[in-house]
């Protein structure tokens, strides 16, 4: 029997399944949320990398992205920022020389990146380029999560939440980030979806390479320039009304590995103040008490001819 031959009960066929089909879909799928091209990519890698105690790689990668939205806040429709830095530590040891009045814009942001690792936290033994860097960082968010989630006990979710932890923004009883892991996670397809890529957020998230030098020695080593203004993605944390702290100028980060310090320089070519600021922390001290800051900073960029050269 074909429609043409017999119309009106084809017609009332049709009707019954487009409506059965309309209540089977439900309301409209919500729009992916965006995340950084090169990001993503390292997620998954060492999503795979770390996977253990039967966790797959896109079950693990569903939960360290459930962080990244709870820690930085950016909306559905814009790409976590790997720069993103901490504007909610209002602690004064942050401040240089330990004084808000003093040379205020270089401060010292203790949360940083999409996983806002901490130097009071699994992020210690971190520099500031690794936490911002998300193949770093990525790695060490998956290094954690799969560890805690193995050791733990319990259901799925209570072995979830024990993951998250350490993350502030997971620990409310309303469970914000297994809401985040329900939504990219399709555990019957064991695949990762509501996921867009963008291309134009990097793992370096703005942040740039340079080679700097102490102006006293011709010896040259690998730094990092940090510029909020150059912050790629959401970076909204870098507008000044945005929290209660200041937000940094730019500034140069790097670490020495042969006395595991992390240092962090205001040059003044970019702070105007009478005088450069260096600051130091010692490889897994809490910056919050462990800060050393020195005026008469005299760094040099040797591929930019900035600072002191």
């Amino acid at each position: 029997m074909t429609c043409s031959a017999v119309r009106g009960a084809c017609g009332a066929v049709l009707a019954l399944v487009l409506a059965m089909g309309a209540l089977a879909a439900g309301p409209p799928a919500a729009a992916d949320h965006v995340f950084g091209d090169e990001p993503l990519d390292d997620v998954l890698e060492h999503a795979e990398t770390h996977r253990d105690c039967g966790l797959s790689r896109d079950e693990l990668a569903a939960m360290m992205l459930a962080v990244v939205w709870q820690e930085t806040g950016a909306p559905r429709d814009t790409a976590p920022s790997p720069m993103t830095l901490g504007r909610w530590d209002v602690q004064r040891g942050l401040h240089s020389f330990t004084d808000p009045e003093e040379s205020p814009d270089a401060f010292w942001h203790a949360g940083v990146g999409m996983w806002q690792f901490d130097s009071a936290g699994s992020g210690a033994h971190l520099p500031i380029s690794a936490r911002i860097n998300s193949w770093q960082a990525a790695n060490e968010a998956a290094r954690v999560m799969s560890a805690r989630y193995c050791a733990a006990g319990g259901s799925d979710t209570d072995r979830r939440r024990a993951a998250w932890q350490p993350w502030v923004g997971c620990r409310d009883t309303a469970d914000p980030c297994g809401d985040w892991y329900r939504e990219h996670y399709d555990a019957g397809s064991d695949t990762l979806r509501g996921i867009s890529r963008d291309p134009e957020v990097t793992r370096h998230g703005g942040m740039r390479h340079r080679t700097c030098r102490w102006a006293s020695s011709p010896v040259e080593w690998d730094c990092w320039y940090i510029d909020p203004a150059r912050a790629q993605g959401y970076a909204a944390w870098a507008d000044p009304d945005w929290g209660p702290t200041p937000v940094a100028l730019p500034f140069y980060g790097h670490h020495l590995a042969v006395n595991r310090q992390e240092y962090r320089h205001w040059i003044r070519d970019d702070t105007g103040y009478g005088t450069g600021v260096l600051v130091r922390r010692r490889l897994g001290d809490d910056a919050r008490h462990g800060l050393e800051w020195h005026g008469r900073e005299r760094l040099c960029d040797t591929g930019e001819e900035r600072g002191t050269c």
